[in-house]
């Protein structure tokens, strides 16, 4: 569609001719542009509803997905995060039948400097053997220890079935 004069656009928008616009359009032409743009109006706005809609959708599903997940805040960890995450850890690998034997496990909370603000990064450092380093997060270990261990377990052996 393609509009040349003023009188066009204040036609296809619905303005009203205050005689300042002078130019005159046929009328055959102005109701099909005033049509064409009607009907594109509202396609994109049913697309822009179906999209909105689809995203709300989207939003519901992993709210509700993760809503029964505990979630610590940085300021909610407690005082003793390091030694209850580590033997956590350990009672995970014990009963998962993984031997911490030649792996220094020890516990860090490292400053993280961010633009946006710095935070403490809670974590249990793994350092194996032959050097390789690994963390985990502490509060995720105290949530699930025995994926912790299933981890430890691909690192010590990644042959290793589930």
């Amino acid at each position: 569609m393609s509009v040349t004069n003023r009188s066009g656009l204040a036609e296809i928008f619905g303005a009203r001719d205050t005689g300042r616009l002078s130019a005159k359009r046929s009328s055959a032409n102005s109701g099909k542009s005033r049509a064409d743009f009607t009907e594109s109006l509202r396609a994109a706005t049913k697309s822009q509803t179906a999209s909105a809609a689809s995203e709300q959708a989207a939003r519901n599903t992993l709210n509700s997905a993760t809503s029964d997940v505990p979630v610590l805040r940085p300021n909610q960890y407690p005082a003793n995060l390091g030694d209850t995450s580590m033997a956590a850890l350990q009672n995970a690998c014990a009963a998962e039948g993984v031997s911490l034997n030649g792996i220094d496990v020890s516990y860090a909370n490292d400053l993280v400097w961010s633009p946006v603000g710095s935070y403490y990064n809670p974590h249990i450092r793994l350092t194996f053997a032959n050097g390789q380093v690994a963390n985990l997060g502490a509060d995720l270990v105290m949530l699930n220890p025995n994926l912790a261990a299933y981890e430890i377990r691909q690192m010590l052996d990644p042959s290793a079935k589930a």
